[in-house]
């Protein structure tokens, strides 16, 4: 069968191309010449058993994964129509979200039948595809194995350009429900050399590249890049200069964002700008958030919103859902806001009642000279009851104004945080975590925000001992720890 043939020849110059052999060394190792090889992966001769073996040792691959042709069977449905399917393997399409990138990375998996009775199947992943028709044309191969249960899959796989890179992906196994499959990957990134963890989808048709594909395998909806990058501006300009700096204001919240730069990382404007407005109105799947939009748009998909900043932190969801550990996080991440906003250069602004954590005040809805403008949500007057509770540690008042107020302490007696300070940002490889460094003389001073709603490694090797200003704890800062929101204030002893 000349198809036999072509499907051998293309898996010999997968391999061969691989190991990264020209077809002249490699006719050498097979003691062929450069024609007869050049033929045998055109299809355009067959291959004895005996010329077979020596080629799968010299690729070092076992004979099998030469000769894995994909039969094409058929019969009739229901309808007297064709039906074709496989007799040999089966395909399966994955797709992961390449955050370096920004972009969607699909791969193909065959998995080959065979392995019924012991629950594991010889697998191969052609893997950074262009084309998922042309997939032999793939950048890199993995080889491994299939373990199915009744309730779970996994595989393992290892990169056959770089043995040293082992891939390991487990899921929930569904593919009898439906032919989709989501799973978590975990794996050695070669470029560069880091520990690499994505969420994946595996499916038994090709998928729309949309853009709720792609949130969908995004593993953290948290991206500091942008916030990174606008830093870097400011920090340039000439020391002088003196701003305010407040996370919320009187009026309403609106996005003067860098949309060109959000465009080179596949990011548009009207889908990031509805993505945001729908997370701080609480409507985004898995977002505590609680604010209100102001100035909606129905045509142009744009609007601005409103919230007091203990709401928009997720305090008021927790509290009315009792959700102490919710509750924990909230003033976390209302904490490490402020305590980045007090790491910038420039006059630090509260707004009324952020000092104390105040919610949302949604009585304005009542008065008919203000239901019609949302801004009124925070607008509210200044609730002096909450304000007795400021000493007390137990409550959310209190634990926001005490370490508010240490901050601003710290603050006003640290020289590092005089204006004549250098400033830059810190990069820790991981795009949900900011790290700001200030420097004065020899003194260095380095603030970890972890932006991310779960716990994060900020990947860095300082040297010497530093002391956390909050904590007034001595520690080192190599490989930090931060959980969920957690946030870090460290001076170089």
């Amino acid at each position: 069968m000349k198809e036999v043939s072509i499907h051998v020849g293309q898996r010999i110059r997968l391999y061969r191309k691989t190991k990264n052999l020209t077809i002249e060394t490699f006719a050498g190792m097979i003691h062929k010449s450069k024609a007869t090889v050049s033929k045998y992966e055109n299809g355009d001769i067959s291959i004895d058993i005996e010329t077979l073996f020596t080629i799968a040792q010299a690729l070092g691959v076992p004979v099998n994964q030469l000769i894995d042709y994909e039969e094409i069977g058929e019969e009739k449905g229901e309808k007297g129509e064709i039906i074709k399917h496989n007799l040999s393997k089966s395909k399966y399409y994955m797709y992961f979200y390449d955050g370096r990138r920004s972009r969607i990375a699909r791969n193909v998996i065959e998995v080959q039948d065979g392995g019924e009775d012991s629950g594991v199947f010889s697998a191969n992943m052609y893997a950074s595809l262009e084309d998922l028709s042309n997939y032999y044309q793939c950048k890199l191969l993995y080889h491994g194995t299939m373990r199915k249960g009744d309730t779970f899959i996994n595989f393992n796989f290892e990169n056959q350009n770089n043995k040293v890179e082992r891939m390991f992906m487990y899921a929930i196994n569904s593919f009898n429900n439906g032919g989709r499959m989501e799973g978590l990957c975990c794996c050695l990134s070669t470029q560069p050399i880091l520990p690499a963890c994505f969420k994946f989808l595996m499916v038994s048709d090709i998928l729309e590249e949309t853009d709720d594909l792609k949130e969908k395998l995004k593993v953290s909806k948290e991206d500091i890049r942008l916030l990174k990058k606008q830093m870097d501006i400011v920090n340039s300009l000439p020391k002088q200069y003196t701003f305010l700096n407040y996370l919320r204001c009187h009026d309403d919240i609106g996005w003067g964002l860098d949309f060109a730069t959000l465009k080179e990382w596949d990011m548009d404007e009207p889908s990031h700008k509805r993505y945001l407005n729908d997370f701080f109105t609480g409507k985004y799947p898995g977002s505590d958030s609680r604010g209100e939009l102001y100035n909606d748009d129905p045509v142009t998909q744009d609007a601005r919103f409103c919230g007091t900043t203990a709401s928009m932190c997720g305090i008021e969801a927790a509290l009315f859902e009792k959700d102490d550990e919710k509750l924990k996080r909230g003033i976390r991440e209302d904490l490490m806001l402020h305590a980045y906003m007090l790491t910038q250069s420039g006059i630090p602004m509260l707004y009324s009642s952020d000092e104390i954590g105040r919610l949302n005040d949604y009585s304005y809805k009542e008065d008919p000279d203000k239901a019609a403008d949302s801004r009124y949500i925070h607008r509210g007057a200044f609730q002096w009851e909450l304000a007795g509770k400021r000493n007390s540690k137990s409550s959310v008042e209190g634990q926001i104004f005490q370490t508010l107020s240490r901050m601003e302490q710290i603050r006003s007696q640290e020289s590092v945080f005089d204006k004549d300070c250098d400033v830059y940002t810190y990069d820790v490889h991981d795009d949900s975590i900011l790290c700001i460094l200030r420097q004065k003389g020899n003194e260095r001073f380095i603030g970890i925000f972890n932006f991310s709603d779960s716990e994060k490694t900020a990947w860095m090797q300082e040297e010497g001992t530093f002391r956390d200003l909050i904590t007034d704890q001595t520690l080192e800062l190599k490989d930090v720890e931060l959980p969920a929101y957690g946030f870090m204030w460290c001076k170089r002893m």
